[in-house]
């Protein structure tokens, strides 16, 4: 009888440590799934001078592919969550990387602008429905105490992407062209979809972990969300012209804008972590104060912008700012979301797309007329407004929560929660 009990016990070990690794597998490919979206997305700024002159035109025009992309994805993000919800999440999200795929590669081989219109188009589609289910599902394989480091995980790859997929694309391109560089995202993502079609559990979307948030509150998801919108656009602000400002403001060499980058995307990366971490401790700071940090930083760049050290030192805590920012967002959306996480991840997701288009417009017109430099008090400025319209917006109740205690989360292992 001993004997027995112990080969038990034996294989139900074996089943949790295979259930474990399988899970863990799944959050590997998810956070590899987000670098690919995120380096497809701003490839064509980085690739700016080498595209044009294959299609004929002017790099304002390739770098306009990167604005009809975001344009899309903030119109059809809760259009097509609606319209997949009956569509179990594997299958969903294969076919948004399959789509992508099938977008990247259209790029590569693309004859004319049209064309490559066309598979910009495509992979903006693919792009919507992609992050309205990304995180609903890393969430749905772990208990919730866990699904700040979840999320963390899935969207340091997002952040790996600005640092290490944006450069190493240009770096291949200038050696190869640019259109290895499309058929090499077409065949990472050919290996991520292999993948996930076979480690990723089935199932319908109507679980636990994804029908509604834990603590729904209509109130504090609406606030939370326009403070995204308006807190993103005061950072894309002086962001999207952060080499415009380090080279004429700051009198950074060009040879050095890499290194500045880097520390940037460094920081970006740590970002993340941090606002995965705090979002389920202290809920309201893990919001309120990284846009408080940008709002100093940029003020300080601002009066500091003669200062190459402290510029570059103030862009990286931005960096840090606006990653830990967006995880706690995204932590925070799936808490409190008063329906479906599928359609409050979109509706986040639109919201950030919205922010960043609307603060380049912004920092366009302070280019235009004033000068690179007032990007960033535009920027302190409207982070800090941001600020202001979470704390004062959020209901009584929230605001009484500054923070869920430590000793109240439930102290269990990283472990999957429903594999299904």
């Amino acid at each position: 009888m001993n004997r027995t009990v112990l080969a038990e016990d034996g294989t139900a070990r074996r089943s949790t440590q295979g259930k474990n690794g399988r899970a863990f597998a799944v959050i590997a490919l998810l956070a590899a799934s987000t670098f690919m979206f995120i380096t497809v997305e701003n490839m064509p700024i980085g690739l700016l001078t080498l595209m044009a002159p294959s299609f004929e035109t002017t790099p304002a025009m390739i770098g306009l592919l990167v604005t009809g992309y975001a344009v899309i994805v903030s119109l059809s993000s809760i259009p097509l969550t609606k319209l997949s919800m009956g569509i179990p999440r594997r299958r969903l999200l294969c076919s948004a990387i399959a789509l992508l795929v099938l977008a990247t590669l259209s790029t590569a081989f693309a004859p004319n602008y049209y064309f490559l219109l066309g598979g910009r188009i495509l992979g903006a589609l693919a792009h919507a429905v992609f992050w309205s289910i990304v995180a609903t599902t890393a969430v749905s394989l772990f208990d919730r105490p866990k699904h700040g480091t979840v999320i963390s995980i899935v969207f340091a790859g997002s952040s790996l992407g600005t640092v290490l997929g944006i450069p190493a694309v240009v770096w291949i391109a200038n050696q190869q062209g640019w259109r290895l560089t499309f058929l090499l995202m077409s065949a990472l993502g050919v290996c991520i979809f292999v993948l996930l079609s076979i480690l990723l559990p089935g199932g319908s979307r109507d679980d636990e972990a994804t029908s509604s948030g834990s603590t729904p509150d209509g109130r504090t998801f609406h606030v939370i969300l326009l403070t995204a919108a308006v807190g993103v656009s005061g950072i894309f602000i002086a962001q999207t012209y952060i080499t415009l400002f380090l080279t004429e403001a700051t009198g950074l060499r060009t040879s050095e804008l890499s290194l500045a980058l880097l520390a940037a995307g460094i920081t970006g990366v740590l970002g993340v972590f941090m606002g995965g971490w705090l979002a389920p401790r202290m809920p309201n700071a893990a919001i309120a104060g990284p846009l408080a940090l940008i709002s100093a930083a940029m003020f300080c760049a601002y009066a500091a912008a003669a200062s190459a050290m402290l510029v570059v030192v103030m862009f990286a805590v931005v960096a840090l700012g606006f990653t830990a920012f967006a995880a706690a967002v995204q932590v925070r959306v799936l808490v409190v979301a008063p329906g479906s996480t599928d359609i409050a991840s979109a509706a986040s997701s639109t919201m950030f797309n919205i922010g960043i288009g609307s603060g380049a417009l912004i920092g366009g017109a302070v280019v235009e007329i004033l000068d690179v430099r007032t990007t960033a008090l535009a920027s302190g400025s409207l982070a800090a407004i941001a600020v202001l319209v979470f704390l004062l917006g959020l209901s009584p109740a929230a605001q009484r929560q500054v923070g869920i205690r430590m000793r109240n989360l439930k102290k269990a292992p990283l472990e999957p929660g429903n594999m299904q």
